[in-house]
């Protein structure tokens, strides 16, 4: 793709916006507290928590933070376009997107600022750790590049991405009709086509919680036929609910379908060989034919959404 647009930087206000649902509000407390000295404002977007009264009481009184509630669980999408709203008529240029179980390191801002005057960016992304898979002490003994720019779509995702706020408006923000599951990869497919690029600052790094995950005993023999990276899963495989899979099978086909895009993390194989490996990972407890007919459902469901 043609990143050489000429685009204008965009200026060094920085907010950021984090997304709960229900979930532990005391280590999301834990991680807004980490971020919070470093941005100008944060915005905690509630997708309709049962109970979202200890995470207001923590922040009560604190100009920093604004909540806002949906009221309902609308997906991720569409909170993350509430929460670039928000940066928008605050007037800030970045708009750091987080999930609300994600570790950042303390410096991650200050390293981001860095890139900010950086002309035709739209994204700055972290290096990713997966919890239980590496520490940030194996991360600080690799030999990285300061800054890399990322060409594949798949390997940027939303957490801890800090987005430039007229690109996002640019593309048409992030889209609500996916809910959950490739929503990132749709918006970083889209702002790239734009002519901006995604960087990735390995100066700084976030460890990510993969939520319930199964061992993968022979790993090594995992890690070469997935061809991920150390650090993303190779001996550990994450458990989707059968809700998730119907929106992995339908937003993965739609998307595939609607850009005939392919990358070496998003592509037809890689799709097919992910849902295999949960039938044969997933927890002997949890029926495969629920988990084939949610699939099914999915796939079928991608038909009716707008190409």
């Amino acid at each position: 793709m043609d990143n050489s647009s000429g685009k204008q930087p965009a200026g060094r206000r920085i907010c950021a916006g984090m997304v709960v649902f229900n979930g532990d509000h005391e280590k999301a407390a834990a991680n807004v507290e980490n971020i919070l000295p470093s941005v100008d404002a944060f915005f905690i977007v509630d997708n309709g928590s049962d109970d979202l009264s200890p995470l207001e009481s923590h922040f009560a009184g604190n100009a920093k933070v604004r909540f806002i509630k949906n009221g309902e669980n609308k997906g991720i999408a569409f909170a993350l376009n509430r929460a670039l709203d928000a940066a928008e008529e605050g007037g800030f240029d970045w708009l750091l997107t987080l999930d609300q179980d994600t570790v950042c390191d303390v410096n991650m801002i200050s390293v981001y600022r860095r890139y900010t005057g950086e002309p035709d960016t739209g994204i700055i992304s972290p290096f990713i750790i997966h919890r239980g898979n590496a520490s940030p002490e194996h991360y600080k003994d690799e030999n990285l590049p300061e800054t890399e720019i990322v060409d594949d779509f798949g390997r940027c995702i939303t957490s801890a991405a800090l987005t430039n706020v007229r690109a996002a408006r640019e593309i048409g923000g992030w889209n609500d009709e996916l809910f959950i599951d490739a929503v990132d990869f749709d918006f970083n497919y889209r702002l790239m086509s734009a002519g901006y690029r995604i960087l990735r600052a390995n100066d700084t790094y976030i460890v990510q919680e993969i939520g319930e995950r199964v061992p993968v005993k022979c790993y090594k023999l995992f890690y070469r036929f997935i061809g991920d990276h150390k650090y993303h899963g190779p001996k550990y495989y994450s458990v989707h609910s059968d809700f998730r899979l119907y929106y992995i099978a339908r937003n993965y086909r739609w998307f595939l379908k609607k850009y005939r895009a392919k990358s070496p993390t998003v592509n037809r194989w890689a799709n097919f060989r992910d849902m295999l490996l949960r039938f044969l990972l997933y927890p002997r407890k949890r029926s495969r034919i629920k988990m084939l007919r949610a699939v099914r459902r999915g796939r079928r469901d991608s038909k009716k959404m707008t190409y």
